[in-house]
């Protein structure tokens, strides 16, 4: 047997078989250990040279090449891929660990979070739970999660986006973090707004967050001066545009067109509150105002402008000269219809033209 140090990385035992085997000096460790626990008397080959006696230096050039902020403290070969690559766990100080897989060229080919690890293929020995918590806390520095202080932490799935972790923070309150594949803190979300996610908050009362986030937003609705008596409320997401505000449909019992809130930051300007007949000519589907419920304030606001319609159908056709309103044509159930503006008060319809008016003036009825 051959033993070699070299000057990046940890060392190699070669055998004089024919032909040769040729193993790390961590392989060796490890298969070592596992002979002499089967048998106490066997005496398997072991790394001795003094260069090759600082496993924990060899291996931090891997870790570092993970883009893992630790400094290692323990480590340990778990086996071998399907790949050919060889998978390490390394043991962070202070911080959460991982497993990172190598390629026979040295380079490292996938990295696992321990909190990434699924039940069915093993457990990271050399992280707490502590540790796992500090090392996503440590993610969040500058970040609005960063006074989380986690005494928790959780994986909870993937997207193309990055990774989910859910984090029990000091105050008892949960909190969930994107964080990209590179580590970095993305977004964070409470417990409400990440009920669907994964399996949603489990390491806090996740219905209890539920309630109070939807107090918050009542009352946040109630600054913007639009009456709701809230039976209902939904998170549908945040606008894609770079205003990214969350938007929430409100149900109402005393608003039977319902709203729909889209909040600023917190603190910050460009909160509104638009009902759902608004929200969809901006292509926002309620789901506790119904098409009938829309049919039937229009019918009641031509009804206040002496037209009578059993409205039928409808088509929004563009908005009011003020922006306050929109233009709509209605179909009766008679088979007649109108055309005509109908004011964001909702109290009666503005300015009405049969569609057989609206054609002699240029405008055309589509329904």
């Amino acid at each position: 047997m051959l033993e070699a140090a070299c000057a990046t990385g940890p060392g190699y035992v070669l055998t004089t078989a024919t032909p040769p085997v040729v193993f790390n000096c961590l392989i060796a460790a490890n298969q070592a250990d596992d002979a002499v626990a089967a048998n106490p008397e066997a005496t398997p080959p072991r790394c001795e040279l003094p260069e090759n006696a600082d496993v924990l230096a060899a291996v931090q050039p891997w870790v570092q090449a993970a883009g893992l902020s630790c400094q290692v403290d323990q480590v340990q070969w778990v086996g071998r891929t399907g790949n050919g690559s060889d998978r390490y766990e390394v043991g962070c100080n202070g911080a959460g660990g991982a497993w990172i897989e190598i390629g026979q060229d040295g380079s490292v080919t996938n990295t696992l979070d321990c909190l990434q690890i699924p039940a069915n293929a093993g457990a990271c020995e050399y992280t707490t739970a502590a540790e796992s918590a500090a090392g996503i806390q440590a993610r969040l520095a500058g970040s609005p999660a960063a006074d989380c202080a986690a005494s928790q932490a959780r994986y909870m799935g993937a997207n193309q986006n990055g990774r989910f972790f859910e984090l029990k923070c000091a105050s008892g309150v949960g909190q969930v973090v994107r964080l990209g594949n590179d580590g970095a803190f993305q977004q964070a979300y409470d417990c409400a707004q990440a009920a669907n996610i994964g399996d949603g908050c489990q390491l806090s009362d996740a219905g209890a967050a539920v309630a109070a986030q939807g107090e918050q937003r009542a009352a946040r609705l109630a600054e913007l001066g639009r009456p709701c008596t809230v039976t209902d409320q939904r998170v549908i997401g945040r606008e894609g545009d770079g205003a990214q505000r969350e938007v929430v449909e409100f149900g109402c019992s005393d608003a039977p067109l319902g709203l729909v809130a889209l909040f600023a930051a917190e603190g910050a300007q460009g909160s509104e509150a638009i009902d759902c007949l608004t929200a969809k000519g901006r292509s926002l589907t309620c789901q506790f105002t119904t098409e009938d419920q829309i049919k039937g304030v229009l019918g009641q606001m031509l009804q206040a402008s002496n037209r009578a319609c059993d409205v039928s159908d409808y088509r929004i056709a563009g908005l009011m000269a003020e922006g306050d309103g929109q233009v709509i044509e209605v179909k009766c159930a008679s088979g007649s219809g109108f055309l005509g503006e109908f004011p964001a008060t909702r109290t009666a319809a503005g300015q009405i033209q049969t569609c057989t008016q609206a054609a002699q003036v240029g405008d055309r009825c589509e329904l």
